[in-house]
């Protein structure tokens, strides 16, 4: 059984990372598992006959919302991946140590897959086509990477920037995932593939993290190692910013915030960003405890009359791209609030263990929230849901 249980942890990340593409292996897998977990355990059955009123009263409720507001209730079931993951990883037997192998396993084996299959695509149109265009590798880079597995790149560089700083935690334990070789294969994979994504705010994050990282070497007085990560961090920016089609968004970016108001002649993409950051503003303040779910109408409604007013190149509608004005346009102050009591929570956790690990992942959602409403997407649900799972039973044990 415990060949069947790694299987399944090793399936369980791998099918969020292609659920851009299909919901199906996801489903089955955590139906398969969650049932496997409810007929093993005779204390969740038992727990289950003793709180049987209160579990039918949740029941009727969700039942009342799914048939009297279609927003609120497709947003309760997707929150609801998070408590049957926490289930799931805090009921295995394994120990986190071979969750987060079997994490970085997956995270590897998507990113060699969507390479493989972006090959294979220019392989179809033969190589000396391809090479012979002017920007081609143009074609190579962001979402023209992601698109034969419809992946959304931003979500995915999320999974790598947790996989690539569970690595660097690793560094100082004796016990390691992979031997000094496959350390090195897996890490130049994560790091190849996050350079092709070409998602700025997955280079700040990691810069930010090996920063911490350095400081918690030195701190250690493992001076050579810190010496040697500030060297390559130093030299990676550089060699970062200079690629093309980084240098020049993260200038359009730097020209913009210099700017006085949104530039709406230019299709910028930081442009567009600003619009629906300042209408979702708006909607906040002009709804501060009743958001958009309750008033029964989408965010992305509520917010892009203003948003195309403000940047007419908007073509359709969209949600904030920012997790703690989405909570707010959605809930409503309150709302955005538990969003930041949840990541307050992570950061407490984190320094309370001195554990580099949970501080990272925690700076990761901290800042992937700025440009994406990730807790809103399957994917992203399922990073955070995974991650708390691990890293709570890391903390508070086997059960969560």
């Amino acid at each position: 059984m415990k060949s069947l249980e790694k299987i399944a942890f090793f399936l369980l990340p791998l099918s969020a990372l292609i659920s851009e593409l299909t919901f199906v292996p996801n489903r089955i897998l955590i139906l398969l598992c969650l049932s496997w977990v409810i007929f093993r355990d005779k204390r969740i059955i038992n727990y289950v006959s003793k709180k049987k009123w209160l579990i039918l009263i949740v029941v009727f409720y969700l039942i009342f919302i799914l048939f009297s507001n279609k927003f609120l209730s497709n947003e309760a079931i997707l929150l609801l991946t998070i408590p049957v993951y926490l289930l799931l990883y805090g009921s295995s037997s394994l120990e986190q140590f071979y969750l987060k192998k079997y994490f970085i396993l997956a995270t590897v084996t998507y990113s060699i897959i969507l390479i493989a299959s972006k090959t294979i695509s220019i392989a179809s149109f033969g190589f000396s086509n391809f090479l012979a265009k002017k920007y081609w590798w143009n074609e190579i880079l962001y979402k023209n990477l992601t698109a034969t597995l419809h992946g959304h790149p931003t979500y995915i560089a999320m999974f790598i920037t947790a996989a690539i700083i569970m690595m660097l935690n690793n560094q100082a334990s004796s016990k390691k995932y992979f031997t000094s070789t496959q350390r090195v294969l897996v890490l130049t994979t994560l790091l190849s593939v996050l350079l092709l994504l070409v998602v700025k705010i997955s280079y700040l994050t990691l810069g930010v993290v090996m920063l911490f990282y350095i400081i918690t070497l030195f701190r250690k007085n493992r001076r050579k190692e810190a010496w040697i990560s500030l060297c390559i961090l130093i030299l990676t920016g550089i060699a970062v910013f200079n690629l093309s089609g980084v240098k020049q968004r993260l200038l359009n970016d730097i020209s913009y915030f210099g700017a006085k108001e949104v530039q709406t002649d230019d299709q910028n993409r930081i442009n567009e960003r600003a619009a629906l950051w300042q209408s979702s503003t708006h909607f906040i303040k002009e709804n501060p405890i009743i958001g958009s779910s309750f008033q029964g109408r989408s965010s992305k409604e509520s917010i892009y009359p203003l948003a195309k007013k403000l940047y007419p190149p908007l073509e359709y509608a969209k949600n904030s791209h920012n997790n703690y004005l989405e909570f707010g346009v959605r809930y409503g102050l309150p709302g955005a609030l538990v969003f930041l009591f949840f990541i307050f929570m992570y950061l407490k956790v984190g320094v309370k263990n001195r554990s580099f690990e949970i501080i990272g992942i925690a700076v990761l959602i901290c800042l992937f929230s700025l440009t994406e409403s990730f807790m809103f997407r399957e994917q992203g649900i399922s990073f955070v849901a995974i991650f708390t799972a691990i890293l709570g039973k890391q903390v508070y044990g086997k059960y969560i």
